[in-house]
């Protein structure tokens, strides 16, 4: 920042670019840009920031136009002392204003030169990201720049005439301070909507609430919340405050960030309601209670305060008659919304209504004519108790909180008897009767029974006796008597006229239904195993009056098996299962309650052999090792040891066992399913054969290849192979490598069958004309034999002298034959042999041409 002397007179734009939810997007930190519009500063304004959202998507899926603040900070503190508040504001997608001052001017001018600065704030941005601003304006400030906010933001200062139509239309104030001298803040209308918010810490020693409430609030004609914020003080409001400003403060016991945190989360949601882009039924619970509520709508919001005082916005009301009301009449009330203008309302919600100490707020209903700029609030008059009433509703009106007081005398009507009252009494038994029971009143005033009289002389199966406006009534008779008579009562209701009805009831006193009646029973016990035993639930419980019970519900354990059939229970233990367990069973009678009844039961062990499937299968793959686990599989109940023996089977496969783990391979290029093979698993209770069928995955086996020839013949080299493959997936082919290049040529073998030895022969045609020849036998499912190398030669003989022929013999006395095989190293070496030409259809070849 540059000194006070040297800073311009005019908003420094600091464009915050935010992570919103529409798309605003992290940027770089705080910059000033110099405006261009300078000389339409006001005097006395200092020095400002603008503070505003960055976006990526220019303003899609942003509300518009967004709410604005202009905050006007305390008395000698510069602007950048409340960067905390301007970036918490454009963080939730407002447009904050932020300025200094050192001077003042009339409040006329001053709210005037406000009023300029947003209108020319909203030009700045509508270029640099297309941001309207909103028409209602929230000035806000700390200190002595809160009182300076009272100062100017009375709406009586603002001429109809005007040409710009945005208005100051509340005030939030924290640690809100007295204006400088020559300006008054006692209200003549108040902020536009008519609302004002200041928060003072109760460690601040700066501010003075009373001087506020007494020259401020007080003079309001519109409404206010005022609340200390408990453990603040003055001027942790600041950024950074120093230790010079903490001389002549409170200290604090709420920190920095949290004080902080807490106006902003009152100044975000105001900032929003003010501008008309809140979701209004929360904010009136969260910050305005008339007088006459004792409890905070929303108990959350005051966690940090504690309120002083509160008052919402008034309004006239006009009633269409005069204020008596029956209990089946309407409410009907219209009330004068004139001080709003004529502004048109979108929506009315009632947020509260008492009627006494009730609640009413669903009984009503709300209608706006905007001929007559009122609202018309009608509901039932039966929400009134008789009397004389005040009915208190909290009402947002667009979004700004009223409070509407209506007074009602509501006229008593007559309470009325229940007639055709009958009350039943088992033998044994007893009843009661409350006065609401046998009358009602329309108000829903109290009632109490205070006397009854026996019609026809007294009943002696019956005694009545009231207790506290209660009838109690008590069988005294024999458990065979029944019988019935009538009782006359009377009730007394203690309303606006207390009046006395009678009542008939009808007393009758019933047989007795006895619930049913069980003994404890013995531990019941069971063989591990054996077959199930059935007990009839009847010589454990019985109905006295001899009603077949039901079993209304049971339940047990893991360790037995339950069938119900009537009232025969069938019980088992669970396979291989032994001890305690508990049956728990609800049995009833059909009419009266059902009992709970807990059998012990008892599950003598048994020795049990080896539990495991009666057939385990092994998947091997061919020439290759299986093992299996036999623990995965096979347990013993009794937890008792044991050992495998293995029976042999089918011949393929060699089996051996180690513990309880069973390694498993084939004969070798054995490739089909052994079955018949059997294990015994044995233990001292008892032994378990179990059926092992080893399914084997059959593996291709490469071919052999054995005496390896190449000749010259009149229809080219031709090479022959001796082939054993044990898989015989013929035919098979001869796979020639020639330089980098592969050629195949499809063998003609002599037996095809597979696991013999088979004389096999091709000639090789298409150009080769290596020296030597690497080569590969392969089957017709791709598997190939190990590599072997041969050479062709030229017959010597063809169309030569006898000298020539004598020449070609080499001069150590070998005679050279058409090839020379290499069966040492496993290859046949031949001279170069003819041209080739051939195409196989299993390979793609060169042709030589």
């Amino acid at each position: 920042m540059v000194s006070p002397s040297m800073r311009p007179r005019w908003f420094a734009i600091l464009i915050s670019c935010l992570c919103l939810p529409f798309g605003f997007v992290q940027g770089a930190a705080p910059h000033e840009v110099q405006s261009v519009d300078a000389q339409n500063t006001p005097q006395w304004v200092e020095d400002g920031w603008i503070l505003y959202p960055g976006l990526n998507n220019g303003t899609e899926g942003l509300r518009t136009p967004l709410p604005v603040v202009v905050f006007i900070a305390d008395d000698g503190r510069d602007v950048d002392q409340y960067e905390w508040v301007g970036r918490g504001l454009a963080e939730s997608g407002i447009v904050a204003i932020l300025i200094d001052w050192s001077e003042t001017s009339s409040a006329k001018r001053m709210a005037s030169d406000l009023i300029g600065m947003v209108n020319r704030t909203e030009s700045i941005l509508a270029q640099e990201a297309n941001i309207t601003l909103a028409k209602n304006v929230l000035l806000a400030g700390h200190g002595v720049g809160a009182g300076l906010a009272c100062s100017i933001s009375d709406s009586s200062l603002f001429e109809s005439d005007e040409s710009s139509d945005r208005r100051i239309g509340a005030i939030f104030g924290l640690g809100t301070m007295p204006p400088p001298e020559g300006l008054s803040w006692s209200a003549t209308s108040g902020p536009t909507l008519g609302f004002e918010i200041h928060l003072i810490g109760t460690m601040d020693e700066e501010t003075d609430a009373t001087s506020l409430t007494s020259s401020r609030l007080t003079t309001l004609p519109t409404g206010y919340h005022l609340a200390e914020v408990l453990g603040a003080n003055h001027v942790q409001y600041l950024d950074d405050p120093s230790f010079l400003d903490r001389l002549g403060d409170g200290d604090p016991t709420m920190g920095l960030e949290a004080q902080h945190e807490h106006a902003m989360s009152r100044l975000v949601p105001f900032a929003e309601l003010v501008s008309g882009s809140a979701e209004t039924s929360g904010w009136l619970g969260a910050t305005a209670r008339p007088d006459v509520l004792s409890e905070p709508m929303d108990p959350s919001a005051y966690t940090s305060e504690r309120i002083i005082g509160a008052r919402l916005t008034s309004s006239g009301i006009r009633l269409p008659y005069e204020v008596v009301l029956n209990h089946d009449d309407f409410i009907d009330a219209d009330i004068d919304l004139a001080h709003i203008g004529d502004t048109l309302v979108n929506e009315v919600l009632i947020s509260r209504c008492v009627a006494g100490n009730d609640d009413c707020s669903q009984h009503l209903s709300t209608r706006y004519d905007s001929n007559q700029v009122s609202l018309e609030i009608t509901g039932p008059a039966d929400i009134l108790p008789p009397g004389p009433n005040k009915l208190t509703l909290l009402v947002l009106v667009d979004g700004v909180p009223h409070t509407f007081y209506f007074n009602f005398d509501r006229s008593d009507t007559p309470t009325l008897p229940i007639e055709n009252i009958t009350l039943e009494i088992e033998q044994r038994g007893s009843a009661t009767l409350s006065a609401m029971e046998v009358a009602e009143d329309p108000d829903g005033q109290d009632m109490t029974l205070t006397g009854f009289e026996w019609l026809n002389g007294p009943f002696n199966l019956v005694e009545a006796t009231i207790v506290d406006g209660v009838l109690f009534l008590n069988h005294t008779g024999d458990d065979t008597s029944v019988g019935e008579h009538s009782l006359r009562l009377s009730v007394r209701t203690d309303g606006l006229t207390p009046t006395i009805v009678t009542s008939d009831v009808l007393v009758k006193v019933t047989e007795k239904d006895a619930p049913v009646q069980c003994t404890s029973p013995e531990v019941w016990n069971l063989i591990e195993d054996a077959l199930p035993i059935s007990i009839d639930l009847s010589t454990i419980c019985a109905d006295p009056e001899g009603t077949p019970l039901v079993i209304e519900s049971s339940s047990f354990g893991e360790l037995v098996l339950v069938d119900v059939v009537g009232s025969e229970l069938f019980i088992a233990s669970a396979p291989n299962a032994f001890g305690s367990e508990i049956l728990s069973l609800n049995l009833s009678d059909g009419t009266t309650p059902s009992v709970s009844l807990d059998i012990p039961i008892h599950i003598e062990a048994m020795p049990d052999a080896p539990s495991s499937p009666s057939s385990i299968t092994l998947d091997l793959v061919e020439d290759e090792v299986g093992i299996l686990d036999l623990d995965t599989v096979v347990n013993h109940p009794d937890g008792a040891s044991w050992t495998v023996e293995v029976i042999s089977g089918d011949a393929g496969a060699v089996v051996e066992v180690t513990d309880h783990i069973i390694h498993v391979r084939t004969d070798q290029d054995h490739d089909k399913d052994v079955m018949g093979w059997v294990l015994n698993l044995v233990s001292d209770n008892g032994t378990t054969t179990v059926d092992l069928v080893l399914k084997v995955t059959p593996v291709n086996d490469p071919p052999l290849a054995s005496g390896i020839r190449a000749e010259e013949t009149v229809l080219g080299p031709q090479v022959i192979v001796t082939v054993m493959d044990v898989d015989g997936p013929y035919p098979m082919h001869l796979v020639v490598v020639d330089g980098a290049v592969q050629h195949s040529f499809t063998f003609t073998c002599m037996p095809v069958i597979a696991g013999m030895p088979s004389s096999c022969d091709t000639y090789l045609v298409g150009g080769l004309d290596a020296d030597m020849f690497s080569a590969t036998v392969v089957d017709d499912l791709g598997a190939a034999s190990q590599a072997f190398t041969f050479s062709v030669v030229k017959d010597v003989t063809e169309n030569n002298t006898a000298s020539s022929q004598e020449e070609a013999v080499p001069s150590f006395g070998v005679i050279a034959t058409a090839f020379t095989l290499i069966l040492a190293t496993g290859y046949c070496t031949l001279s170069s042999g003819s041209s080739i030409r051939s195409r196989n259809d299993d390979y793609d070849l060169i042709t030589d041409h």
